[in-house]
């Protein structure tokens, strides 16, 4: 009697340990927890989304790092916005030589390259084919992307919302058509994480948004990443100062290409 009740204690104690392993083992797998109250309705999401604007316009100065066409480059870059879609992008070396400027405004852009002769221009289609920058053919998206927010997918067929503990995000999902979209939000059901643009299953582009700036009361990104993977494209822009309003002076969408060199108007549909 005694060696069984022996034998009925090893196993009580055999049982402790398995279970204590799978507590462990769940711990350590770092699950997150889920949100209390959780948001399960991807209405209710939506619309938490749609924060209250910024100011219209916006100046912000970010070490960026390029990667694209088989080369790696890093630099400075200055931003000057003025909603909805004018925007101007210099590119800078570290010790803040002018690179390139990107002019976009009223459906046409800009841009210059140091050391070519020709300064290219055109409508917005033609934009990426010089620029071989994320988003240049909708500036107005890509204005809300660097204040953090996304714009969702108009009428989606298809939502979903589901909480990733293995990320530790919310997963929006609308679709229309072959047109998906994904979108990651932080816990707290308001801070966008990331976008992931899907068509025909293949991802067009994926946006990645971390850390944030105070501005004024409401918050901006601190790094916001851009991948095309089909183009190759890797961008990361990591901002250093960022300030609502317009403190330049002049009109910086008005670019006029600089002397010596030779105004090209792209087609949308030349290489």
């Amino acid at each position: 009697m005694r060696h069984r009740h022996q034998s009925a204690a090893q196993v009580y104690q055999l049982v402790l340990i398995a279970v204590s392993g799978l507590v462990l083992v769940s711990s350590c797998c770092g699950l997150h927890p889920v949100p209390e109250p959780l948001i399960s309705d991807p209405a209710e999401m939506s619309q938490r989304l749609q924060g209250p604007p910024g100011d219209s316009a916006f100046f912000a100065e970010a070490r960026v790092e390029y990667y694209g066409d088989g080369v790696a480059r890093k630099g400075k870059m200055v931003l000057m916005a003025q909603a909805p879609d004018s925007l101007r992008i210099e590119l800078l070396s570290f010790t803040d030589d002018l690179l390139s400027v990107l002019v976009l405004e009223g459906g046409e852009f800009q841009w210059f390259e140091r050391g070519r002769k020709e300064c290219l221009g055109g409508r917005l289609c033609a934009a990426p084919m010089v620029a071989r920058f994320p988003m240049v053919s909708t500036p107005d998206r890509l204005i809300q992307v660097f204040r953090g927010q996304v714009p969702l997918l108009p009428e989606p067929e298809r939502k979903e919302l589901a909480f990733s503990r293995e990320e530790g995000v919310y997963v929006l999902t609308l679709a229309q058509g072959n047109v998906e979209q994904q979108v990651r939000i932080a816990p707290d059901g308001k801070t966008v994480a990331g976008v992931r643009m899907l068509e025909g299953g293949r991802t067009a582009i994926d946006i990645e948004l971390a850390g944030s700036l105070d501005v004024g009361g409401t918050t901006v990104p601190k790094r916001v990443r851009l991948k095309v993977p089909d183009d190759g494209l890797d961008l990361s822009v990591e901002f250093r100062e960022f300030v609502d309003g317009a403190p330049w002076k002049g009109d910086p969408f008005e670019f006029s290409c600089p002397k010596g060199t030779v105004y090209r108007a792209l087609d949308c549909l030349e290489e």
